[in-house]
């Protein structure tokens, strides 16, 4: 399985045993998780809406 996901066995071993447990680890790009559960989602429309203007402005 950890093939086909392109990470090594005890990359997932990791993700599993955290998941058993019921710890999160967010991964995010600038290292951080979000303050709250509603933040992500503001979180990724901002970066979307970023994004977005990148492409228009490059067009």
């Amino acid at each position: 399985m950890a093939a086909e996901l392109g990470i090594t066995g005890e990359t997932l071993r990791t993700w599993v045993r955290k998941d058993n447990t019921g710890q999160q680890a967010p991964v995010t790009r600038n290292g951080s998780g979000p303050e709250s559960p509603t933040e992500e989602p503001a979180q990724l429309r901002d970066e979307n809406a970023r994004m977005l203007r990148g492409e228009e402005e490059s067009s």
